[in-house]
């Protein structure tokens, strides 16, 4: 016999057969005509014919999603299994979870379970209806829980804490969140942390599993109270000790001791010490404060030591319209100087070694001078030294004249002075109120001359004309005379303009005594030597039968 099988599946070109029991698999669900034809091989033009109608019921379109959990928490799986639009049936499921656990019986269509460990599981779903059967299997997964867990080492706010994590997992790996209850947060496994504050503190650990499965554990302590150490310095200068001032904090009624180390040269346990350093440049300086509550910190502070001046200078007092001489004597270990001079009465100088000219108006003041040296990056020195300006006394006198005779009485009497007289024809008298008798004169005018040398040493002279009313005599004066270096260290030229005869020079002391005595005769340049003589002030005295003059001179060495 012969078959011929045609199968009309309008999505098929291969939908015939001549197989005498076929097998075909349609393209889709629905109603097919099925054509059977028969013949015998010797008679093929007789055909027998069958036809049925063959309902093919469609497999249901099997979808589900598998929703992981943490341990102790139920697997979801959301079920989207269904028949294609418009077929009406019913799907039954049944659920193999792959594993042991509890949940919602295996013909849910949506079930929950809960696998009895942590673990990666396979779900099987077999969805059949109408007969037709479909499979899908997915993995399914019940993540490890975390447990947290730590302890902490440090006893002190201000001070690193050390948390040690001893948190663990049974399956996979853990990340972390610590609350440390001050606004600090770290995701750590084993954080530092420093509070600012002493007290009760509490700080939880969040264990956080890479599949986000969470545990948290928290831990209360009390926190001593530590010092807080800082401090500050005065200016750094290689000459001039650093003054260290303890500043920060210390706990209340908790005593503290204080270590200082001074960059390896010098320690100290003062609070507020002093340190001279050896040399210049950067140096390290550390505190460490140490409280009885076994709390203690630390602070290093560096900076630069700078090269220091160091200023000096050398002034004499003077008299009332005399200059001050400044002798400048500051000194560096390198590099050059630059001066600021104030001279306590508004006046101010940038010279090496100034002059300065007070006007004290008759009365004797003491004005305090400051010199500044200041070096190029480093540090400045600074020294105030008292000059005493002192008043002359007034030398004016009065005079009265009998005959020959005249009596001196100078204006300022005063028993300290030192009153030296010349009458104008080589007499002298270092009484206070001379009186002289002008012998073996016809009659003249004489030049009488007061010098007053008062306790400070100050020389004033006023000269009068006495006349004396006999035969009258022309006068005559001993010419200018230059003195010179003044100030001098000892060697002083005196220069007459012309050969003035014979010539009496005195060198007095402040005191009006005499200490040197000459007499030069026809000699226009002399050189006097003081090298031996202390320094301080001195007055020279030249006189001659025509004349006398006084000048000051001012001995350094």
């Amino acid at each position: 016999m012969l078959y011929d099988w045609q199968f009309n599946d309008p999505n098929s070109s291969e939908d015939a057969t001549d197989v005498g029991d076929p097998i075909y698999k349609y393209t889709t669900y629905g109603s097919y005509d099925v054509d059977l034809n028969i013949m015998l091989a010797a008679y093929p033009k007789f055909v027998f014919t069958k036809t049925k109608t063959l309902n093919v019921t469609p497999v249901p379109s099997i979808s589900f999603k598998v929703y992981n959990a943490c341990e102790n928490s139920p697997v979801t799986i959301v079920n989207d299994t269904k028949l294609p639009a418009g077929v009406v049936g019913t799907i039954t499921y049944a659920w193999n979870f792959g594993g042991a656990g509890t949940g919602d019986p295996i013909t849910t269509k949506s079930p929950k379970f809960t696998y009895d460990k942590a673990g990666g599981y396979q779900v099987t779903l077999t969805a059949t209806s109408n007969g037709c059967t479909s499979t899908l299997t997915k993995n399914a997964n019940q993540f490890a829980n975390p447990v947290a867990a730590f302890i902490k080492k440090g006893n002190c706010n201000l001070e690193e804490v050390e948390f040690i994590n001893n948190s663990t997992i049974s399956l996979g790996n853990t990340g972390y969140a610590w609350d440390f209850g001050d606004n600090g947060i770290s995701n750590l496994a084993n954080p530092t942390h420093v509070f600012q504050t002493p007290g009760t503190k509490t700080v939880k650990l969040k264990a956080i599993s890479e599949f986000g499965c969470e545990d948290e554990s928290e831990v209360t302590f009390n926190l001593a109270e530590s010092p807080k150490a800082d401090f500050t310095y005065s200016d750094p200068c290689n000459l001039t000790q650093v003054q260290f001032t303890r500043e920060g904090s210390i706990p209340a009624g908790v005593n503290s001791i204080y270590e200082w180390d001074f960059n390896g040269e010098a320690t100290s346990t003062n609070e507020n010490p002093k340190h001279l350093f050896s040399t210049i440049g950067f140096k390290d300086v550390s505190l460490i404060v140490r409280s009885a509550n076994g709390c203690s910190d630390v602070i290093t502070k560096s900076f630069p030591v700078k090269l220091q001046s160091k200023a000096d200078f050398a002034a004499i007092d003077v008299c009332e319209g005399e200059e001050v001489v400044f002798t400048n004597k500051s000194e560096v270990a390198a590099g050059d100087l630059s001066y600021e001079w104030r001279f306590g009465n508004g006046d101010n100088s940038n010279k090496t070694s100034p002059k300065q000219m007070y006007n004290i108006n008759g009365s004797t003041k003491t004005y305090l001078v400051t010199l500044v040296a200041n070096v190029l990056g480093g540090c400045s020195d600074s020294i105030t030294k008292p000059v005493t300006v002192n008043a002359k006394s007034d030398a004016s006198f009065t005079t009265s004249i009998s005959g020959r005779n005249v009596s001196f009485v100078p204006t300022t009497t005063d028993v300290n002075n030192n009153y030296n007289w010349r009458f104008g024809n080589g007499g002298r008298s270092n009484e206070m109120s001379p009186t002289y008798v002008y012998e073996n004169v016809d009659q003249a005018d004489f030049e009488a001359c007061l010098a007053i040398i008062n306790g400070a040493g100050c020389l004033s002279e006023t000269c009068n004309n006495v006349s004396i009313d006999l035969v009258s005599v022309t006068d005559a004066t001993l010419q200018k005379i230059k003195i010179y270096p003044n100030p001098s260290t000892g060697l002083v030229n005196i220069q007459l303009q012309e050969d003035n005869g014979e010539v009496e020079l005195i060198v007095m002391d402040t005191k009006g005594s005499n200490i040197i005595t000459q007499n030069i005769d026809h000699v226009q340049t002399y050189q006097l030597n003081l090298s031996d003589f202390a320094e301080g002030v001195y007055y020279l005295m030249i006189s001659n039968d025509k004349g006398t003059s006084t000048s000051k001179l001012t001995i350094t060495h």
